[in-house]
């Protein structure tokens, strides 16, 4: 990519417009690994036309893909009123973007708004969709999730076809979790295989990530202890093996030993440690903390190898493989405790929060092995307090107090929906504000 560009630039020559130049430049800082240099190119072009939506897309997913998610927000919110004053047909993404930009910032309210504006102006918008779903998931209502994908399934399924194969199996990423933290492990698995196989259920599909692939799965594991005990427990178990191992089709190193960002690399490391390749898992995690040493000593200026791979990165990397290769679970825990906890570095991990959630998860999970109970408990209550009655924290507390405690109740009440007055479905909300007044923080103290 980085030699094509270079060839184009050549042979557009002394023609290069002003933002083209700024283009050029950019992707060059793109394909050398410098995403902070591109992001500040990107701004510069918005600075020379805010209708320039490509350059915002780049901004878009180059916030996410540094973590930042103040950046995210700030690239999209000073084109807004811009795009409402003209009213292009670009408005409704626009307005998705926004929405999202608005859901990673926590400010959810104002986020619903803008969501339900850009699907009342484009009911087939994708990012949108996405967008909407992120938000029923972070304040917890998983069932609203699934309850909108299904609905509205006609609109996002048919537009991907045409704007992105892949969008649809991280859509339908998003409606696993939901399955997954409403406890319907089966459901959630069998949405993977239709989604994620092939016909004849012997491979992934072509058009998978592997990250949301092994993602699923690792998420999908880590309620293990939840199916166990059931009839189909023991089976469940095996049925996830098997999908790990169609995984394994991904682990030659040519196809994804990229050292791009911590969110990708973290799931082929996964795919090595489930499929029991824990020579291989050693040898990644030592070359990447070799090539993020070399990096650093000459000053490349690559902001994951020097920035992203020491304060984050490695740590994160060498717990997982502390903890689910070597199994010294307080090891693991303490290391990914000070990335994620101590040293507040969890936004490195890049991606959306729903994505970055799985390291703060199999923190507790870690927690769990290394009985380390005091932070379990502190780690969960805090997980509670920014997720009323979600589901999931609540099985999570359910693991921690047992089935008899309150919270097993208090997961019942969440599942039945008795949990929130109908009024506020937030699938039906003309606004979150009902919802995000509804319960406090004496809710909590209550229990």
């Amino acid at each position: 990519l980085m030699s094509k560009c270079t060839q184009l630039k050549t042979t557009r020559g002394l023609k290069l417009q002003p933002h083209e130049t700024l283009y050029f430049r950019a992707l060059e800082c793109l394909f050398g690994g410098r995403l902070k240099c591109a992001l500040s190119l990107w701004r510069q072009i918005i600075a020379l036309n805010s209708f320039d939506v490509l350059a915002l897309w780049f901004l878009h997913f180059g916030y996410q893909s540094y973590g930042q998610t103040r950046g995210l927000l700030d690239s999209i919110a000073c084109v807004v009123s811009d795009f409402e004053r003209r009213k292009p047909v670009t408005l409704p993404h626009i307005h998705a973007m926004y929405a999202f930009a608005l859901e990673e910032n926590g400010d959810y309210v104002r986020a619903w708004k803008y969501v339900n504006a850009a699907l009342d102006e484009q009911p087939s918008s994708v990012w949108a969709t996405h967008a909407k779903v992120h938000i029923l998931q972070e304040v917890g209502q998983p069932k609203a999730a699934i309850a909108f994908l299904r609905d509205h399934a006609p609109h996002w399924r048919h537009a991907c076809r045409y704007d992105s194969v892949s969008g649809i199996h991280h859509i339908e990423w998003h409606w696993g979790l939901a399955y997954i933290e409403t406890g319907q492990y089966r459901e959630a698995l069998s949405l993977f295989d239709a989604s994620y196989l092939n016909r004849q259920r012997s491979a992934l599909n072509a058009t998978v990530r592997l990250r949301d692939a092994a993602s699923y799965l690792w998420r999908l594991e880590l309620n293990r202890w939840d199916f166990d005990g059931d009839g189909d427990g023991a089976q469940l178990y095996q049925d996830i093996q098997q999908r790990w191992r169609l995984c394994g089709t991904f682990i030659q190193p040519e196809m994804n030993q990229r050292f791009v960002e911590v969110y990708h690399d973290a799931y082929y490391l996964m795919n090595l440690i489930k499929n029991e390749r824990g020579d291989l898992a050693q040898q990644y995690v030592q070359r990447l903390k070799r090539q993020s040493r070399q990096h650093v000593a000459r000053g490349s200026g690559n902001t994951y190898m020097v920035e992203t791979c020491p304060n984050a990165a490695i740590a994160c990397f060498e717990s997982l493989y502390d903890g689910y290769v070597a199994h010294e679970y307080g090891t693991a825990f303490d290391r990914l405790y000070d990335v994620v906890v101590a040293n507040d570095a969890n936004w490195r991990m890049a991606g959306s929060r729903a994505q970055k959630d799985i390291f703060p998860l199999t923190l507790i999970d870690l927690g769990f092995r290394a009985q380390r109970w005091g932070s379990v408990k502190t780690l969960l209550h805090a997980r509670l307090e920014n997720r009323i009655l979600c589901p999931n924290t609540l099985n999570w507390l359910q693991r921690l107090y047992g089935k008899n405690s309150v919270y097993h109740k208090m997961r019942l009440k969440a599942l039945d929906g008795d949990g929130y007055r109908k009024s506020e479905r937030p699938f039906h909300w003309a606004s979150m504000n009902d919802y995000v007044a509804t319960f406090s923080t004496d809710y909590i103290s209550k229990m």
